[in-house]
């Protein structure tokens, strides 16, 4: 989780801690396989790239956003057990 927001953020290709390779989907590309999108809808209807990340291994495709949300489900999680 950490490797991949790091990526996201910075664009720097990463290895997680499990040894999956990834990297940033560059412009348009393949959609997240979450939310099933590929760019943010601005206010006035206008477009910009979401930042989304590949794992180079298995070309699973996530964005920012819902890796976010994962880390936001996880942590309420594990403050209940």
């Amino acid at each position: 989780m950490e490797a991949g927001l790091g990526l996201v953020r910075d664009g720097h290709p990463r290895v997680s801690r499990g040894g999956t390779e990834l990297e940033r989907v560059r412009g348009g590309g393949q959609p997240c396989e979450f939310c099933d999108r590929s760019d943010r809808r601005g206010f006035f209807g206008f477009t910009r790239s979401l930042r989304r990340m590949s794992c180079r291994q298995t070309g699973a495709v996530i964005c920012d956003d819902c890796l976010d949300r994962g880390g936001n489900l996880l942590n309420e999680v594990l403050r209940h057990v």
